[in-house]
């Protein structure tokens, strides 16, 4: 699950419904007029509604109609009828997120960087479509979706949404991540039962060996298959951007959602506000991370404008 800056517009003015992806940024919208909807705000979720994913990569929902794409995408089809659109910077995104500028040259390292690219697509794209899919059986409409540089966004125009419903539309991108975090997992455990199943997947959570393991475990994770790359990426996707993006950090999932139960903009982005500086703290002297620190940085500022603007 990225938004864009800003704060977005009361929900429960728009009739129409949007949700968007483990980042996002909230631009405020211009002021609508319902014969010529605004321009889509990129964004981890919006009323019409747009849920989309930038972690600068996440998820999320957004509050209106996509606007003409001044971008020809790579790719364009229709899934579950909603219609998808790719622009060429997700690509870029996930080739450079996967340290694809590194890579270059090394063989075995261009298939990792394409297995990750691979499996960014199928994530985020079951995270739009617990957005999507929700939004159309809750508060109809017509929805698309559209993965670029910051992740995930899913529109939903047209639909009558409820706070509570709402509420639901944005937390089902997460819920389809985590299911199908739950079914990397089943993955594992059938093809390795007891304890080598259990070894792996605490290397995959842990990110490496704390502890021994078994010999069986221990040969699978150092064979160099290209399995062991897809079910490690399709766990640190599914599973730990998924949990960022619950964070209550506007405009993540978990922010969007803090603001339906709360129903007072100022205190959402002072929540978020607090969240994203502690967590940009976190991740540069804990886990040595500048980009984790950066991206919580720019999205406690953009809650700290968001507080500035908020009148309730």
């Amino acid at each position: 699950m990225v938004s864009t800056m800003g704060t977005p517009p009361k929900t429960e003015s728009h009739p129409d419904g949007v949700t968007a992806t483990i980042a996002h940024l909230h631009r405020p919208p211009p002021k609508k007029n319902r014969d010529s909807p605004s321009p889509p705000i990129p964004g981890l979720s919006p009323s019409s509604t747009a849920t989309g994913d930038t972690t600068f990569f996440l998820p999320q929902c957004c509050d209106s109609p996509p606007h003409p794409a001044t971008v020809r995408p790579v790719i364009n089809f229709r899934l579950f009828g909603i219609p998808v659109l790719v622009e060429p910077w997700f690509w870029l995104t996930t080739f450079l997120l996967g340290g694809g500028t590194y890579k270059i040259g090394d063989r075995q390292g261009m298939i990792e960087v394409g297995l990750w690219m691979l499996v960014c697509f199928v994530s985020i794209l079951v995270h739009e479509y617990g957005h999507a899919l929700s939004g159309r059986r809750l508060a109809g409409g017509f929805q698309h979706i559209k993965l670029w540089a910051f992740g995930g966004l899913a529109y939903n125009q047209g639909g009558r949404f409820t706070p509570k419903t709402r509420l639901t539309m944005i937390l089902a991108g997460p819920g389809a991540g985590l299911s199908l975090f739950a079914l990397t997992v089943a993955g594992i455990l059938l093809m390795f039962p007891g304890t080598p199943g259990f070894d792996i997947l605490d290397y995959y959570l842990r990110g490496n060996l704390a502890r021994p393991v078994t010999p069986t475990a221990f040969e699978f994770l150092t064979s160099g298959s290209p399995t062991v790359t897809i079910f490690k990426d399709l766990i640190w996707v599914n599973f730990w951007w998924s949990l960022v993006n619950l964070l209550p950090v506007f405009p993540l999932d978990g922010g969007q959602a803090l603001g339906e139960l709360i129903k007072s903009r100022k205190m959402m982005h002072q929540v978020g506000f607090v969240t994203g500086i502690a967590f940009a703290i976190l991740g540069y002297t804990l886990l040595g991370s500048l980009y984790i620190a950066i991206m919580f940085g720019f999205l406690a500022y953009n809650n700290y404008r968001g507080m500035q603007d908020a009148g309730y």
